[in-house]
């Protein structure tokens, strides 16, 4: 790790995501965990980056450097070496990436590890991602006194807004809300047919209700089943019909271009007295439908399709647009506080404020020094300060050992 030269930290940031570039241009520069210990590896060999924490998932990759060189200067060099790696030109990186320096930088990351930043806004998964890629980082000595205080606050501050705000606790994934109108049907181990379990949204329902302890029976037609779980097991989707009856819910997630399931080929080949006998939930995710919505009409069964999730989801999204919002505003008053603590940081560690001046500095000389200097308000400030560090000595020593009255 480079030593930071004293008071010449600065914090940037550059990088790509989701809302500024398709899948297929985000492809290009995403780093596998390998690749990332590697381009940290050689962003800090330069003796002007003190630390880096590179960040990349499947909606973003993500530079966050500590330097002593000025902005402009550092992503020109970023660009470069981002360009090499990502085998394209250096005009392709400006057109996609964005840049933060400094107070913007923080706030960047701070909108990132909360969630507010995410495709899904509020999902959980990335926080877990910011906190991999700091430890990857600080595993290596990558780091510096100027990340390590920015990232910490961020993973800190993600937890208060995470457990504060609406838009956290709403989930929007159709795999979530599928296993929601499952666990309606208060059943101990439910027994689900799942067809299409080979799609991308069939293949979320399935871990999704693997995960929540559902017994699945997956149909295999023109792609097999590649997921492999104690609780799953596989049909041929010839055999459907012949199945049918065993489960309590049948879940549609195909591609097809015609209806998977019919009323009355399930009345014919299951069975119409073990369809009747049981409470069944069929759920069709598909686009255009294709579950026959005369089976809505069967005695005990109930259908719900694509359309009454988007309305849930709707509503979901209302509730975490407006929490969003107020989280937005939380982030701003963290972002101020980080920077503080930053600056702080930043004057202790400078020639002007060598420890040992700081250590010998007593609070009755600051007092006579400010009655001239400082307002009544931050006087009564100061001393309200004092009082507070002085209920333990302890406490009061360490908080003006460490500038706490700064």
């Amino acid at each position: 790790m480079n030593s930071s030269a004293v008071g010449e930290a600065n914090f940037l940031c550059l990088g790509i995501n989701h809302s500024l570039a398709q899948t297929v241009i985000r492809k290009q520069f995403a780093l596998d965990p390998q690749g990332c210990e590697r381009m940290l590896m050689q962003l800090c060999a330069d003796q002007q980056i003190f630390g880096a924490v590179v960040l990349s998932t499947c909606n973003r990759t993500e530079y966050f450097i500590s330097s002593s060189l000025p902005a402009v200067q550092l992503f020109s060099k970023i660009e470069k070496i981002v360009a090499e790696q990502a085998g394209c030109g250096i005009y392709y990186v400006r057109r996609y990436f964005v840049y933060y320096s400094q107070q913007k930088a923080v706030r960047h990351l701070f909108r990132i590890v909360s969630g507010l930043d995410s495709l899904t806004v509020g999902e959980y998964e990335i926080s877990g991602q910011v906190r991999s890629a700091y430890q990857c980082a600080l595993n290596l000595r990558k780091t510096d006194w100027l990340l390590n205080i920015i990232f910490q606050k961020a993973l800190h501050y993600a937890k208060i807004i995470r457990c504060q705000s609406e838009f956290s606790n709403t989930g929007l994934s159709y795999g979530t809300l599928v296993a929601n109108e499952i666990s309606a049907l208060n059943l101990k181990s439910p027994r689900i047919l799942l067809l299409g379990a080979s799609g991308q949204l069939g293949s979320l329902v399935l871990r999704t209700l693997l995960n929540r302890g559902c017994r699945i029976c997956a149909t295999e037609h023109r792609y097999p089943v590649k997921y492999k779980h104690p609780l799953l097991t596989t049909v041929s989707y010839e055999k459907r019909y012949e199945v049918m009856a065993d489960f309590d819910a049948v879940i549609s997630a195909t591609s097809s271009p015609h209806y998977t399931v019919t009323c009355r080929e399930l009345c014919e080949i299951s069975g119409i007295k073990s369809v009747e006998g049981k409470r069944r939930l069929f759920i069709d995710l598909a686009v255009p439908c294709d579950l026959d919505p005369d089976l809505d009409s069967l005695k005990n069964c109930t259908l719900i399709n694509f359309s009454y999730f988007e309305n849930i989801i709707k509503e979901h999204q209302s509730i975490r647009n407006s929490g969003a919002a107020a989280a937005g505003c939380r982030i701003d008053d963290f972002v101020d506080e980080t920077w503080r603590r930053v600056e702080i940081h930043r004057y202790l560690r400078s020639s002007r404020a060598p420890g040992a001046e700081i250590d010998n500095f007593t609070a009755r000389e600051l007092f006579f020094m400010m009655q001239n200097e400082a307002s009544e308000e931050q006087l009564a400030l100061l001393y309200n300060l004092y009082g507070k560090a002085l209920k333990s000595s302890r406490t009061g020593r360490k908080l003006f050992r460490n500038g706490g009255w700064c």
